[in-house]
């Protein structure tokens, strides 16, 4: 579903937090919805252009080139602070209880409240074109370069790959135990341990400027109106989110929704989350899994077996619930006609 807002300037970033959707972008301008349906506008002072935005420590966090806003509502903001002049800041992140923001010249800052921040040495010179926190790391990809990578967001150290022939890695998320990296020409980088890295290409035509993980999903807009989507970062499926074609910049998953925004004509896309394995913006019926409806925040473990009823049940690991329900996808589903049953169990 495509709908408009109403307001005239591009929107580069939305977030999810609170049971609220927040979109940012050019001139100051914040969009708020509950549902990505229905939504409410302002302009926030002084006027800048919204980069990012995240959510995190129960307050969205909202970047320009030169300054934090925060809010608890997406109604109320506040200028937390104008880092003394330009700073270049293209993205945010949260993660391990920190904020992190990246920008020209290899700057790199980091808040433990959105409000006081300290910059930090990134030992490189080049823009920090995204940020992102990856499980217990956090990742700053760099123009050109080897991303940086820290565990405490202020010691940095680049990123080791045994391959110096890698194009330039452009963002990076963590799902379904594993981490992924993507970059120019459609370069996949995917992980179990972040130590040991497989290499693979999605498509040479396109860029993972933006990568989400999402209701067991990696989640990536690379143009023209599509989305890539993944369960374990080695196949792709292409997802044509309308007719129009036109790029979305960034999208965010909440109250069984996602919602995707974009620069050029104010691109507000929802898609609804749904039980029948004919939506084609998951198809979820090429993939072998489960569905969860339980407790957020407890612990599954997912064990399968060849058949039913069977007394040779194995584990095929465990699983935090960050939504429920929450489908949960095998990352490796058996081919041909073979079956496979799965059930969920809760860790004490």
């Amino acid at each position: 579903m495509n709908r408009q807002a109403d307001v005239t300037e591009a929107l580069n970033g939305i977030a999810f937090g609170k049971g609220l959707f927040v979109a940012v972008g050019g001139g100051g301008v914040v969009l708020r919805s509950p549902d990505g349906i229905d939504w409410i506008s302002k302009r926030l002072s002084p006027p800048c252009t919204l980069e990012d935005i995240t959510f995190g420590d129960e307050k969205f966090i909202a970047i320009c080139g030169s300054g934090a806003f925060s809010t608890p509502d997406g109604k109320n903001w506040t200028l937390e602070n104008d880092f003394g002049g330009s700073t270049g800041l293209t993205r945010i992140a949260h993660g391990a209880g920190k904020f992190i923001a990246g920008g020209e010249r290899g700057g790199i800052w980091t808040s433990v409240n959105g409000n006081d921040w300290t910059k930090r040495e990134s030992g490189v010179s080049r823009r920090i074109t995204s940020v992102a926190f990856l499980r217990d790391r956090f990742f700053a990809f760099v123009d050109g370069a080897l991303p940086r990578v820290s565990e405490d967001a202020i010691v940095w150290r680049e990123f080791e790959f045994e391959s110096a022939n890698l194009p330039s890695l452009l963002d990076g998320a963590f799902g379904n135990g594993r981490f992924l990296l993507g970059g120019q020409s459609g370069q996949v980088l995917t992980s179990e341990d972040g130590k040991k890295w497989t290499r693979s290409i999605a498509s040479p035509y396109v860029n993972f400027y933006r990568i989400r993980f999402a209701n067991g999903l990696f989640l990536s807009p690379v143009g023209s109106g599509v989305i890539l989507s993944s369960v374990e970062g080695l196949k792709w499926t292409e997802i044509q989110t309308s007719k129009t074609g036109q790029s979305l910049s960034d999208l965010a998953f909440g109250n069984g929704r996602f919602v995707a925004v974009g620069p050029q004509a104010r691109i507000i896309e929802t898609v609804e989350m749904q039980s029948e394995p004919s939506i084609p913006f998951l198809n979820i019926s090429a993939f072998m899994g489960i569905e969860i409806r339980g407790e957020v925040g407890k612990t599954y473990e997912i064990i399968s077996a060849d058949t039913s009823p069977s007394s040779n049940w194995r584990s095929l690991g465990k699983v935090s619930l960050p939504v429920s329900p929450y489908r949960w996808f095998d990352p490796n589903p058996i081919k041909n006609s073979q079956q496979r049953f799965y059930r969920s169990v809760l860790v004490e």
